[in-house]
């Protein structure tokens, strides 16, 4: 990775377009339903493992070193829950 500093910032030259990519994604979702009657009851668990998957990747300066720049992976949710009812008529 090449850098250079524009407006007293350091920029970094990241190559061609797409030619990188996120880590590997992966997590699992699981559910169960109960159905009476008119009614659904469902249960849901978003990312079961607690897996924090980056969504985007940043970069930032070192404080301590302009002239390190340092990857920042951002991440959205952690354990999602849910639970919902549905009532047909």
């Amino acid at each position: 990775m090449a850098r250079y500093e524009f407006a007293g910032v350091v920029l970094g030259e990241f190559g061609p377009r797409n030619a990188e990519r996120l880590p590997d994604y992966h997590r699992l979702d699981i559910s169960a339903t109960k159905r009476w009657g008119r009614g659904e009851l469902q249960f849901g668990v978003f990312n079961v493992y607690n897996r924090f998957n980056a969504q985007a990747l940043a970069f930032r300066q070192r404080e301590e070193s302009r002239l390190v720049t340092e990857a920042v992976e951002t991440s959205v949710f952690g354990v999602v829950p849910s639970i919902s009812y549905r009532w047909r008529f």
